[in-house]
Formats: C-alpha cells, sequence, structure tokens
C-alpha cells in the first residue's frame, strides 16, 4: 500500500508537522531562493543549496544517451 489510511493519529501528526515546518518554510523563503532545501534528521540539521541538474525522466529502459 503505497498511502497508508489517514486516521486520526495521522491526521493530527500532520498538522503537527505543518505547525513546526511553516516557519522553517517562511525562512528559507526570506533568506535563499528555490534550489535550497532544509533536511531534518535525529541527529542533525543540514541546509542544502543545489547550483545546477538536469532531470532525466525515467520511461522503461530508454538509454539516455540517445544511442
Amino acid at each position: 500500500m503505497l498511502n497508508p489510511p489517514v486516521t486520526a493519529a495521522l491526521s493530527a501528526d500532520i498538522v503537527e508537522l505543518e505547525t513546526m515546518a511553516a516557519p522553517l518554510v517562511n525562512w528559507i523563503r526570506k533568506h535563499h531562493d528555490p534550489h535550497t532545501q532544509i533536511v531534518i534528521e535525529w541527529d542533525h540539521v543540514w541546509l542544502r543549496h543545489d547550483g545546477a541538474g538536469i532531470p532525466f525522466p525515467y520511461l522503461d529502459e530508454q538509454d539516455v544517451s540517445g544511442e
């Protein structure tokens, strides 16, 4: 199952997560750009910046080199 059923406990967790995350989202929008991420782990908080990237969509086993 990809998405668990939404229970009252899960719904409360989502609301709590949104409440805690909103100040971080506001801070990152004010002080950084769309290429910045905040990653929170149990023992570390990371501020990550991407400079450039090229997406390669996955289409079965298509060779991305064009060959």
